[in-house]
C-alpha cells in the first residue's frame, strides 16, 4: 500500500484556529505577537525564555496565561515537527503539550479552556501523523469528538457560555469539525485497503467534512474542508462525484495557492482512476504555466512519479528513481524538512532503487530508511555514504554523513559502537570545525553506556579514556570543561583517590573552592585513608585533617557561626577518616561531629542520616553507650541506614566486652540492645530483605550476635547457620558462628567451634590478623576443653611459626593463655 502524505501542517492548526476566532476568544496579545515575532525569524531560544518569564508573573490573567501557553505550546510543537522520529521526537511532543496541560491543572476553571483542550488534541493528531502512530491519530480523533460534545453543549446553553459567545461558540464548532475529519482521513490513510476500519474512518471523516463545505466560512477554511471531502471521496473510491466536485471549485477559486491545491487533487484523482499519462501531462501544464511552486502539487508530482516508477521496468525503473530523488531534492529545498518527509513516504521504495553510488543518493535511501523505523539498514547505506563521499574527495561530507551512522547508533542503544563511531569520525578529521563536538558526543554515548551499566569498570574506564583524549585533543573546546569535570566524577568512581586528589590540586582556587571540588576531595581523601595500609593510614589522615580541618575552621580555627553543607561535609568525611584508627580516632569524630550536628542552621536531613549513625559509631568505640542510644534516637527506620559500619562497631564492642562464657555484664547487654535497637527496624524495610545482599547479611549477622550477647544462644547460633549455608566462603559470619558455639557450655559445641576455627585459620594468611584470631581461639578452646597438653603444644608451635611478626596484643593475648597452662 502505498503511504499517504503526512498531514500533519493541516492537523498542526493552532494558527487558523485562533485567527478564525475573534479577539475575545483567542487573545492576540502582545505575549503572543512578540513570541510569534521571535518563532517566525528562528529565534526560538528567545522566544522560549520570552514564555518562561511570561508564564511565572503572578499577574496574569486567565486569558493571557491562556495566551501564554497557546504560544508556547506551538513554539515547542514547531520543535517537534523538526525532530526526527524517535525516542527524542516522543519527548518534544511532550515538552509542547505541557504548557497545556500545566494550564488546565493550575486554572480548571479559566474561561475558555475549551481552546487550551482542543489544541492537546491537534498536537496529539500532529504527533500521530509525524511519527507514523495509529494509536495517536486514533485517539486524537476521539478527544477532538469529545470536544466536539463539548461546544454542542455551550451551544444549548446559550450565549457566553463557558466564555464565549454564540458566534464563537459556531466559530470552533467548525474547526473542530475540520480537524476532526482531517484527523479521521490521516487514520484512514494508513488503514489496510479494503478493510472495514478503513471505510468506517473515511466514511466518519467524509460525514463530518461534508456540511462544512456547504457553508460560508473564511476561504483558507473553506478550501481546507473542500479538499478533506475531496480525499475522503477518493480514498473512497467516489471518483467520479469527487472529479465533478472538484471542477466546480476549481472555477469559484481565483486564489493561484487555492488552485494549486485542488490542481494537486486533480493529480491525484486521475493517479486513482488509472489515468497516469493525463496526470503526468497535468503536471506539466502547470509547470508550463510557471506557476509559483506550492507544497500540495510538489507533492501530488512525487505521488505521479513513484506511480510511473513502479510500473517501469529495468533500467527505466532506474531512471524514474532518480527522476524521484531529484524532485525530491528540489522540494526540499523550497519546502523544508517536513514537507521532504512527507515525499519521502510517499516516494518510499523507489528511494532504494538507485543504482547510482554517489553519496547523495545514498544519503537519501539512507535518511528515508531512518524515516520508516528501518534504522539498521539506514546506519549501513550512511556508511556506504560516507565512503562514497570521501573517496570522492569530500571529506567534509563524508564526516557528516558518519556523524549521521553515529547518531542513529546512539539512537539504537548501541552505545559502545556509536562512541567509536563519533570518536573514529572525530579523530580522523581532527581539524574539522565539528570534530570537537562530535568527539564530545562520543564520550556522552560512552557515559549513557555507563549510566545503562552502572559499576561496570570496563565501561566506566572506556568513559575516563575517552574525556582525556578529549581534553588533550581539544583543550580549547567549550566541551573541554565539561569533560574535565566528569573525568572527576569517574575517577572517584573508580576508586583512582591519588589521580583525583592529583587533578583537584591543579584546579583553579576559585574551582577549588566550590562545593562540588570540596565533595570530590572529602571522598578521596575518606576512600584513600580506608585503603591505606595501617602504616601510611597514621601520615594520610594528617594530610586529610590539614586539608579538610580548615574548610571548617577557617583561618581562626573556630567552629562556624553558621554551618555551610560543604563544611558539614567535610566534618563527616573526618569523623569516617579517624575512626579508621579505631578508639584512637573516635575522641575527634565524636567532638567534630557533635558540634555539626548540634551547629545551625538546622542540618538537612540527608545529612542526618548519614552523620548521625557515624557519631553513635564514634560514641559506641568509646564506650558511650547511652550517648549512642541518644544518637541513634533521633533517626527514624529506613532512613538513617548509613549502618553497616556502626553495627560492624557494636559487634566489636560486644567482642571487647566479653568476658567469657558466663560474662553478661550490664555494658555489654546494654550494647547488644542497642544493636537489636539498630538491627531489627531496617530488617523490616523490604528494600533490605534480600537475602543475597552484602547489607541483608550484615544486618542479620549482627542480629544474630546480639540475641547470643543476651543469652538466646540457640537462636543465634541458628541464625547464623542459616547465613553460614547461604553464603558458605563469608569469614565474617563463620568467625561469627565458631565465637558463639565457643562461648557455649555444651563440650560438643566447644568441639565444632574447634573445628571451625581450624578450617577458619587454613584459609588465613599465616601472621596475619585471621590467622592470629583463629589460633587464639583455638587455644583458648583447647584450655577449655581440658587438652591442656594440646594447647601447650599449639602455643609453642604459634610462637615459633609468628616469630616476631606478632603484634603487643596478640602477644599479650597469648601470655594470658600460658598463665592458665600448668607448668610443664
Amino acid at each position: 500500500m502505498t503511504r499517504p502524505a503526512s498531514s500533519t501542517p493541516r492537523l498542526l492548526a493552532l494558527a487558523a484556529l485562533l485567527v478564525a476566532l475573534s479577539p475575545a476568544a483567542a487573545p492576540a496579545g502582545r505575549v503572543d505577537a512578540y513570541a510569534d515575532w521571535l518563532r517566525t525569524r528562528g529565534l526560538g531560544r528567545l522566544a522560549e525564555s520570552h514564555l518562561r518569564r511570561e508564564s511565572q508573573r503572578d499577574d496574569l490573567t486567565d486569558a493571557e496565561a491562556l495566551e501564554t501557553a497557546l504560544a508556547w505550546s506551538a513554539l515547542r510543537a514547531d520543535e517537534a515537527l523538526a525532530t526526527p522520529p524517535g525516542a527524542d521526537a516522543s519527548r518534544a511532543w511532550d515538552r509542547a503539550n505541557e504548557p497545556l496541560a500545566r494550564l488546565a491543572s493550575e486554572r480548571p476553571e479559566a474561561p475558555r479552556l475549551l481552546i487550551a483542550r482542543l489544541q492537546l488534541a491537534l498536537n496529539a493528531a500532529a504527533e500521530g501523523a509525524a511519527l507514523d502512530d495509529l494509536d495517536l491519530l486514533r485517539e486524537a480523533a476521539d478527544a477532538m469528538g469529545r470536544t466536539a460534545d463539548a461546544i454542542e453543549r455551550l451551544r444549548r446553553v446559550g450565549d457566553e457560555a463557558g466564555g464565549f459567545s454564540q458566534s464563537e461558540i459556531e466559530s470552533l464548532a467548525n474547526r473542530v469539525a475540520l480537524t476532526q475529519g482531517e484527523t479521521l482521513l490521516a487514520v484512514g490513510e494508513r488503514l489496510p485497503a479494503d478493510s472495514a476500519d478503513r471505510d468506517d474512518a473515511l466514511l466518519r471523516a467524509l460525514m463530518t467534512v461534508e456540511p462544512l463545505s456547504k457553508k460560508r466560512l473564511p476561504a483558507p477554511v473553506l478550501l481546507r474542508a473542500q479538499l478533506a471531502e475531496l480525499r475522503s471521496r477518493r480514498l473512497l473510491g467516489r471518483l467520479a462525484v469527487a472529479t465533478e466536485q472538484l471542477a466546480r471549485w476549481l472555477q469559484a477559486h481565483a486564489e493561484p495557492a487555492a488552485r494549486s491545491a485542488l490542481n494537486a487533487e486533480r493529480v491525484r484523482l486521475l493517479l486513482a482512476g488509472g489515468e497516469r499519462e493525463q496526470a503526468l501531462q497535468a503536471i506539466e501544464e502547470r509547470k508550463r504555466s510557471q506557476a509559483p511552486p506550492h507544497d500540495e502539487f510538489d507533492l501530488a508530482e512525487v505521488e505521479a512519479l513513484a506511480a510511473v516508477w513502479r510500473e517501469a521496468e529495468g533500467a527505466a525503473r532506474r531512471r524514474h528513481a532518480e527522476t524521484i530523488r531529484e524532485a525530491l531534492a528540489q522540494g526540499e529545498s523550497r519546502h523544508g524538512g517536513s514537507w521532504a518527509r512527507r515525499a519521502e513516504r510517499l516516494a518510499g521504495e523507489a528511494l532504494l532503487d538507485m543504482t547510482a553510488g554517489d553519496a547523495e543518493s545514498l544519503s537519501v535511501a539512507a535518511a528515508y530508511l531512518y524515516r520508516m523505523g528501518r534504522s539498521a539498514e539506514a546506519v549501513e547505506r550512511y556508511d556506504r555514504a560516507a565512503s562514497a563521499a570521501y573517496n570522492a574527495g569530500g571529506r567534509g561530507r563524508a564526516f557528516e554523513l558518519a556523524i549521521a551512522a553515529a547518531a542513529i547508533t546512539a539512537q539504537r542503544g548501541e552505545h559502545a559502537h556509536a562512541a567509536e563511531r563519533f570518536r573514529r569520525a572525530a579523530l580522523s578529521n581532527s581539524d574539522h570545525p565539528r570534530a570537537a563536538e562530535a568527539h564530545r558526543a562520543a564520550w556522552l554515548a560512552a557515559m549513557q553506556g555507563l549510566r545503562a551499566k552502572p559499576g561496570d569498570k570496563p565501561v566506566a574506564e572506556r568513559c575516563l579514556a575517552l574525556l582525556e583524549e578529549h581534553t588533550g585533543a581539544w583543550p580549547e573546546s567549550p566541551s573541554a570543561a565539561d569533560a574535565a569535570r566528569l573525568r572527576l566524577g569517574l575517577l572517584a568512581g573508580l576508586s583512582r583517590w591519588d589521580q583525583l586528589l592529583a587533578a583537584l590540586g591543579r584546579l583553579p582556587a576559585d574551582e577549588a573552592a566550590t562545593p562540588a571540588t570540596i565533595e570530590l576531595t572529602a571522598r578521596a581523601y575518606e576512600g584513600k585513608v580506608a585503603g591505606a595500609a595501617a602504616a601510611e593510614s597514621i601520615a594520610l589522615i594528617a594530610e586529610a585533617t590539614a586539608t579538610l580541618q580548615p574548610v571548617i575552621t577557617g583561618k581562626a580555627n573556630s567552629w562556624p557561626p553558621s554551618w555551610s553543607d560543604s563544611q558539614r561535609r567535610c566534618a563527616l568525611a573526618l569523623g569516617r577518616i579517624h575512626l579508621a584508627r579505631g578508639a584512637a580516632g573516635a575522641e575527634y569524630a565524636a567532638q567534630l561531629l557533635g558540634v555539626a550536628v548540634a551547629g545551625s542552621p538546622k542540618p538537612s536531613a540527608a545529612w542526618l542520616a548519614e552523620a548521625l549513625p557515624v557519631l553513635a559509631q564514634a560514641q559506641v568505640t568509646l564506650g558511650q553507650i547511652g550517648e549512642a542510644r541518644t544518637t541513634l534516637s533521633r533517626i527514624s527506620g529506613r532512613e538513617g541506614f548509613a549502618a553497616p559500619r556502626l553495627v560492624e562497631s557494636l559487634v566489636a564492642r560486644l567482642a571487647m566486652a566479653d568476658g567469657g562464657v558466663a560474662d553478661r555484664s550490664e555494658q555489654r547487654r546494654e550494647v547488644a540492645e542497642l544493636l537489636l535497637s539498630v538491627v531489627d527496624p531496617l530488617l523490616e524495610d523490604e528494600s533490605l530483605q534480600e537475602a543475597a545482599t552484602d547489607e541483608n547479611q550484615s544486618l542479620r549477622r549482627g542480629r544474630a550476635v546480639a540475641l547470643g550477647a543476651l543469652g538466646r544462644e540457640g537462636e543465634a547460633v541458628a541464625q547464623l547457620e542459616t547465613l553460614a549455608a547461604e553464603r558458605p566462603d563469608d569469614g565474617a559470619t563463620q568467625r561469627a558462628l565458631a565465637a558463639q558455639l565457643a562461648r557455649s557450655a555444651s563440650a560438643a559445641s566447644r568441639e565444632r567451634a574447634l573445628g571451625l576455627w581450624r578450617k577458619i585459620e587454613a584459609r588465613s594468611r599465616r601472621g596475619g590478623a585471621g590467622w592470629v584470631e583463629a589460633r587464639v581461639a583455638r587455644l583458648r578452646l583447647l584450655v577449655a576443653l581440658g587438652r591442656t597438653e594440646e594447647a601447650a603444644k599449639l602455643l609453642r608451635l604459634t610462637r615459633l611459626l609468628a616469630g616476631n611478626s606478632l603484634d603487643a596484643k596478640a602477644n599479650a593475648s597469648l601470655d594470658a593463655i600460658e598463665a592458665l597452662l600448668p607448668e610443664p
